[in-house]
């Protein structure tokens, strides 16, 4: 949709969706704001939608709920969209929308400044929280504060922490060039201080120890999926 809009491309309308075109285009051109939004939807939802200077607009309504009208548009007031506060906040949605646990990631110290939630699906695998745009900026434009308040939660059961270890120093975690905690209190006590250390260096300024942070979390989860995927074909 926003490739399509940007572009200007145009298609054949009825005239009820010609005219809501026409509107938005003229909207835009005078310069109104239009612009991608993400966040909490009604305690449900991550959501993605667009917002059109006070409208509230969903092109994909129906993502989640298969019986939902396919589009939304409302006034923004009554979207019930709000921007995530903290990790808690994230945490709390998380679990809603996607079920399983969350824990702190205390299993790859280095990475949790960026990611410090470990989600393990329903299904068993883990996935380091969270690389999209909004919540890297959230704990960096804050030096990782942020990640730092959540690390301090308990560490994940031995048990589970022990099977993600294993699944990271295994020849499936090739390239990973981050150390994996020997217990989850060393990794608590690791991970707390790699955001103190970070904040000293500044790296919440530097693009380029972020682009870092993402690259070794590609090598991580791609780790942690295939023994996901082992575990359960076994």
């Amino acid at each position: 949709m926003q490739a399509q809009w940007r572009s200007g491309a145009t298609q054949p309308l009825d005239a009820e969706a010609a005219q809501g075109r026409d509107a938005f285009t003229a909207f835009s051109k005078a310069g109104g704001s239009i612009r991608q939004v993400w966040g909490d939807l009604r305690g449900d939802y991550f959501q993605n939608a667009f917002q059109f200077g006070g409208l509230y607009v969903d092109v994909a309504n129906d993502t989640v709920t298969a019986t939902k009208p396919k589009i939304e548009i409302l006034p923004f007031e009554e979207s019930q969209l709000v921007a995530i506060r903290d990790f808690r906040h994230y945490a709390q949605v998380a679990s809603r929308y996607w079920q399983g646990e969350i824990y702190p990631n205390h299993l790859l110290p280095a990475l949790a400044p960026y990611f410090p939630w470990i989600h393990i699906k329903p299904w068993g695998q883990a996935q380091l929280c969270d690389a999209s745009d909004y919540m890297l900026a959230l704990t960096t434009t804050q030096q990782f504060r942020p990640s730092e308040a959540v690390l301090h939660d308990e560490p994940m059961p031995e048990a589970l922490f022990t099977c993600l270890q294993q699944a990271l120093t295994g020849s499936g975690a090739n390239g990973l060039s981050v150390a994996v905690a020997s217990s989850p209190e060393q990794g608590q006590k690791a991970a707390l201080t790699a955001c103190q250390h970070y904040r000293a260096k500044r790296w919440h300024l530097v693009p380029q120890q972020r682009q870092w942070a993402i690259g070794q979390l590609a090598i991580a989860s791609r780790a942690l999926a295939e023994a996901a995927r082992r575990v359960t074909l076994q």
